[in-house]
This record gives structure tokens, C-alpha cells and sequence, in this order.
């Protein structure tokens, strides 16, 4: 145990070391703006809408999770956007947990959609369905 706190201290003071080091002002063009889970201030996190609006406004990347889905009836399996392992959080759901890796991708387009988040009510049932990683690639 001993040994990963040195590890892991020794791996944080080299971080430290290399991002005091590292010359990059505010006015170079080498900053790159990551919109964790979308841009949530105006759309549901980690939903299509909140992914295009940081598009729109200026960011260069969306940092978001995957989890993977339970295999269809040919075996495939896919990849959703959602930051939580159960649908609970995002679709509203209360009681039991309903867990991504235990249905199939078209289970969960089917039958969920987020209901929770920043200006849910401007945005239809079809974009607040969860998206898929394939889905999101496409953009």
C-alpha cells in the first residue's frame, strides 16, 4: 500500500512539474475547451442537444461516458452516452435500479428518455432519447 502512495505521489509532483513548465498564455491558440457532458447550461447533459449546443458555441470537444449495452437478438452489443451505470438519475426512474449493461440498445431507445436536466421542456421526446456512441460519431 505504501508503495502506490509513493507511485501516486511521485506521478502527481511530475504532473505539477510539467505543468509549471509548460509556457501556454490565454492569448495562444493552444488552449482547447472541453464541454464536460455537453453544454449543460442550456440542454440535458450528455443528450444530442447539449453536444450541439457546445458546438455552437465555440467549444472543440464533449467529454462524456459510455457504458456498454446487453447483446441483441445477432449478438451486437452497443455503447450509450449516459455519465451514471442505471438509467435512474436521467430518466426519472425511482425504486429498483435499471441498468444499462442488462438491456439491449433497443430496449433503452424504445422504452427511455431523459427527463431530467436544464431546459428539458424545450426539446421533444425524439432528441431526449439516449444517445448512442455510433449516433454521436455521426455529427
Amino acid at each position: 500500500m505504501k508503495k502506490i502512495k509513493y507511485i501516486t505521489a511521485f506521478c502527481m509532483m511530475i504532473c505539477i512539474i510539467v505543468q509549471l513548465n509548460t509556457n501556454v498564455s490565454a492569448n495562444e491558440n493552444n488552449i482547447c475547451y472541453v464541454a464536460h457532458r455537453g453544454y449543460t447550461k442550456y440542454a440535458p447533459e450528455n443528450s444530442i442537444p447539449a453536444f450541439e449546443a457546445a458546438g455552437k458555441e465555440g467549444f472543440q470537444a464533449v467529454e462524456c461516458d459510455i457504458h456498454e449495452t446487453a447483446k441483441d437478438k445477432k449478438g451486437k452489443r452497443r455503447f450509450v452516452i449516459m455519465h451514471d451505470q442505471t438509467l435512474n438519475r436521467m430518466c426519472g426512474l425511482s425504486g429498483k435500479n435499471v441498468y444499462q449493461k442488462k438491456l439491449t440498445y433497443q430496449k433503452i431507445r424504445s422504452k427511455y428518455h431523459i427527463k431530467t436536466g436544464n431546459n428539458i421542456e424545450s426539446y421533444t421526446k425524439k432528441q431526449l432519447r439516449i444517445p448512442s456512441l455510433e449516433e454521436e460519431n455521426r455529427k
